[in-house]
């Protein structure tokens, strides 16, 4: 007869974010620090914090961690991953709890910011960030393909 193994409980949120795509490597991050130190927020923002943000979500706080506004300070740089002795995407992990937050309802700078892009590539294809989400009279109408950009878009908000 086997020994029985003992095993931790999962929270529930973790297995939540590492089911979502892009939240796959939290399975394999240890909140050590490694990625706070290439981080150029980290180094303008002593407040922010990855190994913070995903220590809470270790911890099974849902509603804090996707209510957090550190959700969307990151700019995805992906310095963090290059400095990870376990190889996890700490930039990964965070786009997966934007997308839980965004799905969850939370609102914010971040989350309507996200929203508008979003809604401005269904609308128009592509994004107007010089042209601060007008249309740009260079280009009117969006770009033929947009009709299949918002049909993945669609299909990934109902995912």
């Amino acid at each position: 007869m086997e020994p029985a193994r003992v095993r931790p409980e999962v929270p529930p949120f973790w297995v939540e974010v590492a089911s979502t795509p892009g939240g796959e490597s939290i399975a394999t991050c240890i909140p050590c620090e490694a990625c706070s130190s290439p981080c150029p927020i980290g180094a303008l923002d002593p407040g922010f914090s990855l190994p913070r943000i995903i220590g809470r979500v270790k911890a099974g706080r849902r509603q804090e961690t996707l209510a957090a506004e550190d959700l969307w300070t990151c700019t995805r740089c992906y310095a963090c991953a290059a400095g990870c002795p376990r190889h996890a995407r700490p930039g990964e992990i965070l786009g997966a709890l934007r997308q839980l937050a965004l799905r969850a309802g939370a609102d914010g700078p971040g989350p309507r910011r996200a929203r508008a892009l979003g809604a401005q590539v269904r609308e128009r294809g592509r994004i107007d960030l010089a042209t601060r989400g007008k249309p740009s009279p260079r280009r009117a109408r969006p770009a033929a393909s947009s009709a299949a950009v918002r049909g993945i878009l669609d299909a990934a908000e109902a995912s």
